[in-house]
């Protein structure tokens, strides 16, 4: 299951400041977001899938500041973060884009702990 943050002291714990070398997922989404709420199951499932990445989801609203900071410039958008640094990211509703970003991070994370 992700991990809703709800502060900016969240925010910084567990993305910026997380230093445990492993990928961290961010969901940036909105109530109001009809796109944001058909691709949430398909976030959720592939957090509950994952072994080795991290799912979190921020509510754009809620926490805009981390948003503008992340550049955030459409919804939903969705983002690897590790060791406090975007890796990738890609914004829009695809469900295989986003189940393809899951798995690569997922297999990158357990190969290097072999």
């Amino acid at each position: 299951m992700a991990l809703t943050l709800h502060t900016i002291s969240e925010w910084e714990e567990h993305v910026l400041k997380r230093s445990d070398g492993r990928y961290i997922l961010v969901s940036f989404s909105a109530s109001w977001c009809g796109a944001c709420k058909r691709m949430h199951p398909v976030f959720e499932d592939l957090a509950g899938r994952s072994k080795a990445v991290v799912f979190v989801a921020v509510d754009v609203v809620e926490l805009e500041p981390v948003a503008g900071a992340s550049h955030v410039a459409a919804l939903p958008a969705f983002q690897i973060w590790k060791d406090g640094e975007m890796v990738e990211k890609f914004e829009g509703s695809n469900e295989t884009k986003l189940s393809i970003l899951a798995d690569k991070y997922d297999g990158i994370s357990r190969a290097r702990n072999m």
